[in-house]
């Protein structure tokens, strides 16, 4: 590797993309088919798609529960996404497994939900055939080991592994103007936006890119690489673990959709365990939320000792304070974190709508993720948020459900990129550098 000498670029590019998630993937699969613009992926892990883009429920989810005007851009991107995962599955035969999804009302006041679902549903561009609801009556006759008091079925919910997804992307990108740095990491503080420059560690070694523009989608780095560069000084990030558990094979065989029911604290990123059918038709039980001090603390609290103390006093700290003093968040908080660590209280909260459910069917822990979730003096953001600074651009609370969106979500930042300017003269990703998806037909 080129060694650092002064403030003087080693490497020169385009456009440096930071974070290797399912996001920075599908951005560099556009932005390397831009004729003449030379794009550097870094990403701090030694491959792709190590963390939150493996680490999920593994659902293609449909737009009918995202409310049109608080997640306009994740509601947008899903709709638009779903049929270009469906031909990306087709064309290099991987997993797809239409399960559906039936998402329960188990309170009579969760029957507006459903309403307001039915609704969001075919303003967000599904199709009235693509979904169905169903009032206590119905739902006994159709699912009768089930309980809930009404539910809608997404019917084209589909299981896929993001993981498989992201790296037979990955491997598609035109290799022409695209240059990938595994074990690489941008430091924040050396970022020198004056000369167009950034310092990257690369195991032992340090040394500097430079760059037209930087664009931000590292995930749970996203937020301080922001802070550092004067962006979103109002906002932090609080860390939430979703663990699975394992169900026993050939157990509830009559189970043929995914299971969600309606949250009781939507206002918190709090989860209700789903039944989720994989796309091997393995099925698990999960994700909870509990709070953890570390972005990739996948068991226990966190990473290091210490960091609980950064995590709680990094600035800014007043939006933190306020959650810590609501009795609501804090009982919630424990109580994830008690179906974590207890099978049986993870068997309870199943059987409000599994009444059958027992806890010996849980075996091992399934995979654990990650939720980076962020907050202001308002509360959790619900949607995604694009940031323009100089010479940059960054993507902060890109949660679920970002895998599903990712594809539409990267083409609608590199149209707006284009639009602006930031790569020069105006050029599409050309159709003869990109092997899958077109750029075109998603702004017709």
């Amino acid at each position: 590797m080129d060694k650092l000498n002064g403030n003087r670029p080693e490497k020169e590019y385009d456009v440096i993309i930071a974070g290797g998630g399912i996001l920075g993937v599908t951005l560099s699969y556009w932005i390397s088919a831009i004729p003449g613009i030379k794009v550097c992926l870094i990403e701090a892990s030694q491959r792709v798609a190590m963390h939150s883009s493996s680490r999920n429920t593994g659902v293609i989810h449909r737009p009918f529960y995202m409310n049109p005007d608080k997640k306009r851009l994740f509601a947008w991107a899903s709709q638009k996404s779903y049929s270009m995962w469906k031909s990306f599955a087709s064309d290099f035969n991987l997993p797809w497994n239409p399960a559906g999804t039936l998402e329960i009302a188990k309170r009579e006041e969760d029957l507006k939900r459903l309403d307001a679902f039915s609704n969001w549903a075919v303003k967000n561009g599904m199709g009235n055939d693509e979904f169905r609801i169903f009032d206590e009556k119905e739902m006994k006759q159709e699912y009768p080991y089930l309980a809930g008091k009404g539910a809608i079925l997404s019917k084209t919910d589909t299981s896929v592994d993001f993981g498989i997804f992201t790296n037979t992307l990955f491997r598609s990108i035109n290799r022409e103007n695209f240059t990938f740095m595994p074990g690489t990491y941008l430091e924040p503080e050396n970022i020198d936006i004056g000369s167009s420059s950034i310092l990257v560690v690369n195991g032992e070694n340090r040394f500097r890119l430079g760059f037209r523009h930087l664009i931000n989608a590292a995930g749970s780095d996203s937020l301080k690489i922001a802070h550092k560069m004067g962006l979103a000084k109002d906002k932090g990030m609080l860390h939430f673990r979703g663990d699975y558990w394992k169900v026993r094979e050939n157990a509830f065989p009559e189970i043929r959709h995914n299971i969600y029911t309606i949250p009781e604290h939507p206002e918190f990123p709090f989860l209700d365990p789903h039944f989720i059918v994989r796309h091997d038709d393995s099925r698990q039980i999960g994700p909870n939320a509990a709070p953890v001090f570390s972005p990739y603390a996948y068991e226990g609290i966190s990473e290091r000792l210490l960091d609980p103390l950064r995590t709680l006093f990094e600035k800014p700290f007043m939006p933190k304070l306020k959650l810590l003093t609501d009795r609501e968040f804090l009982q919630l908080a424990w109580s994830e974190w008690e179906s974590s660590l207890i099978k049986n209280k993870m068997g309870l909260r199943v059987k409000e709508f599994i009444p059958g459910f027992k806890n010996d069917v849980l075996l091992d822990r399934g995979i654990a993720g990650i939720r980076h979730s962020v907050i202001d003096s308002d509360g959790f953001l619900e949607d995604s948020m694009v940031i323009d600074g100089p010479l940059s651009t960054h993507i902060i609370n890109y949660n679920s459900p970002g895998a599903t969106g990712s594809p539409a979500y990267s083409a609608l930042i590199v149209h707006n990129l284009l639009e602006a300017g930031v790569f020069g003269e105006r050029k599409n990703p050309s159709s003869r550098l990109l092997s899958i998806w077109n750029f075109e037909n998603l702004f017709l």
